[in-house]
């Protein structure tokens, strides 16, 4: 079966991908608690004023302006990553997928995770590095669906 992915899929897959780190969630707490105070009339200092637009402009940076230059960074970087048409086949054992440019074979016993939602399936060899499976269409979605019951499957 053969599928291609466009920006948009690699930036929505990383979306999927990227997990709220705790530092940046205390940090993120800590500042709404902060700008929090001048609205209850906790406080006159002046320096809350500014503090509060400060806090939406970091959290507006960080969850949707970073990860869109990032992803056109590394799409721009990356030869052949756009348009590129993925072929993938699926056995009893192992996933493999293929381009002009070369295959890789995954066994299900060395998954190390899948993500998924209601458009892609991301398939974790190792904890940092995914391949992206989009549920594009109903043959897609199928192959989806045999793909996390061949991990299930050798999970155990």
């Amino acid at each position: 079966m053969e599928y291609q992915l466009s920006k948009k899929d690699y930036y929505k897959a990383y979306l999927l991908h990227r997990k709220p780190r705790k530092a940046y969630a205390v940090l993120g707490i800590v500042m709404l608690c902060l700008s929090s105070t001048p609205m209850f009339g906790w406080s006159n200092a002046g320096w809350y004023r500014f503090f509060w637009p400060m806090c939406v402009i970091y959290l507006l940076l960080l969850f949707f302006v970073f990860p869109y230059y990032q992803i056109n960074k590394i799409y721009k970087q990356t030869r052949g990553l756009g348009g590129e048409t993925i072929n993938i086949s699926l056995d009893e054992n192992s996933i493999t997928l293929s381009t002009d440019k070369g295959s890789s074979t995954i066994p299900f016993k060395d998954i190390y995770k899948l993500k998924n939602n209601k458009h892609y399936l991301l398939i974790y060899p190792n904890q940092h590095l995914y391949r992206i499976l989009p549920k594009k269409d109903g043959e897609l979605k199928e192959l989806a669906r045999q793909i996390e019951d061949g991990f299930i499957k050798n999970f155990r």
